[in-house]
């Protein structure tokens, strides 16, 4: 190829060229964006684990065993385990 001809091909076409580089570059950013969603979603869940365990046992030292038993199974749904497994699974978040 010679450089005439690449002179006349961006001459005819620089919008489509222009056009090109910038589909590209969303095509790129749309990629780390939607990296950078899962890495947040992630995160989030792992903060919202963190705070209703927090809550879980600041309430569970100061409430009667009826209140605690209720914040048990409120902190289950919260987290998504069995009943029976929400302490072991708030010691290891916390």
């Amino acid at each position: 190829m010679n450089k005439d001809y690449i002179f006349s091909f961006l001459k005819k076409y620089p919008m489509s060229i222009l056009l090109a580089i910038i589909a590209i570059n969303l095509f790129s950013i749309a990629g780390t964006l939607k990296e950078n969603g899962k890495i947040l979603k992630e995160n989030g869940k792992s903060l919202m684990y963190k705070e209703a365990c927090a809550r879980y046992y600041a309430f569970y030292s100061s409430g009667d065993d009826e209140q605690a038993e209720s914040r048990e199974k409120l902190t289950a749904s919260i987290v998504d385990v069995p009943v029976e497994f929400v302490d072991p699974f708030c010691q290891r978040m916390l």
